[in-house]
């Protein structure tokens, strides 16, 4: 992991995202750190916000396929041969307040679930033999599952549920929202914690299939002082990076596949909810 040079997180001129490249550029010195940013703008002000000179801006929209294809040869362009040895997937979208409709799961879909899969796939051929992906998820994804009605928390947790099959039940959950019929078959009040039931499940699902070696992993960063989370929340987004931080930088020998993790430790997704820290 040393010898690789290339880093990239999404969603990172700002909040938690932000803070995981600084981290990263300074653990990390002799690499190259992508600050990926929707808006060149904010992300070269965010580049000279860190004060890093191995620390540079990549423009990378996660809601667009177009973006993540021109980004992925963006960074061939730039830096030819160099493998990309660590991605994060950190880019999201909550809605604020108690919005609950298909518009809503769409736009916190498009970013939290089928954006992450596009980057996934898309940047997956840059990464070498023993890289690894690093998907910022939540505890939510915790909480929707514990809330859920029993069958459809089998269903999530099957051992043999596929990412189509994921898909499909997620798409099941909008359809139920549309036609109203969503708490009489059991389904949770949280498209952000369903998003984020998408985030940490294909995480899981994709690891058994991971080429080269590579892995992949998903965290929660605990809830954060962020533009997206809000002012009250007990943890600053510095210390919610240190959680993504510790997974994409743990030791080259610790090779863990699949993993939902919390607190700088492998959680599990099954368990009963925690308070927020």
């Amino acid at each position: 992991m040393r010898g690789l040079s290339l880093f990239l997180s999404s969603g990172a001129n700002q909040g938690i995202g932000y803070h995981i490249v600084r981290q990263v550029a300074q653990a990390r010195p002799n690499w190259t750190v992508l600050l990926g940013a929707r808006d060149p703008a904010k992300g070269e002000k965010a580049v000279k916000d860190t004060g890093l000179s191995n620390v540079k801006m990549l423009q990378l929209d996660v809601d667009s396929k177009e973006s993540i294809t021109h980004a992925a040869e963006e960074v061939k362009r730039q830096y030819g041969e160099q493998p990309l040895a660590l991605l994060v997937n950190n880019a999201g979208r909550a809605w604020k307040g108690d919005a609950f409709d298909t518009e809503v799961f769409d736009g916190t879909f498009k970013t939290n679930y089928y954006g992450l899969l596009d980057c996934i796939n898309i940047f997956l051929p840059l990464i070498p033999a023993k890289g690894r992906i690093v998907t910022t998820s939540s505890a939510s994804s915790v909480r929707a599952l514990s809330t859920m009605s029993s069958e459809k928390r089998a269903q999530f947790l099957a051992e043999d549920l596929t990412l189509p099959g994921l898909t499909k039940l997620l798409e099941q959950f909008r359809s139920d929202i549309a036609d109203g019929s969503w708490e009489a078959k059991g389904w949770p009040k949280s498209i952000y914690g369903m998003s984020k039931v998408g985030a940490s499940l294909s995480t899981r699902i994709m690891a058994k299939d991971m080429p080269r070696g590579i892995t992949i992993n998903c965290g929660c960063p605990g809830w954060c002082r962020t533009n997206m989370a809000g002012d009250k929340a007990p943890r600053s987004a510095e210390e919610g990076a240190e959680m993504i931080s510790h997974i994409a930088l743990r030791p080259e020998d610790d090779q863990s596949n699949g993993e939902f993790w919390e607190d700088k430790k492998i959680s599990d997704i099954k368990r009963e909810p925690k308070p927020w820290v």
